[in-house]
């Protein structure tokens, strides 16, 4: 039986015992899978919930400023 403890890999909350072999699961849905060495960087994810609900976890999309798109003027001769 290990004493040692890891955070989730998704959420972070410490509290999961580092058995080898075992799965975790933690309350924000992830399951993951502790390796042969029992450390928290053999940790291997299984199952990540939806990105949807977690705070902090944003996506923002850019808006292009007008000014800095090519025009469709050339400076060529015809």
């Amino acid at each position: 039986m290990s004493n040692s403890k890891a955070r989730c890999p998704v959420c972070g909350r410490f509290q999961f015992r580092l058995i080898p072999g075992s799965e975790c699961y933690c309350a924000c849905g992830t399951r993951f899978l502790v390796g042969h060495t029992g450390d928290e960087r053999s940790l291997q994810l299984l199952h990540v919930p939806v990105t949807r609900w977690r705070p902090g976890l944003l996506t923002f999309t850019t808006v292009k400023n007008p000014a800095e798109e090519p025009s469709r003027k050339t400076n060529r001769f015809t």
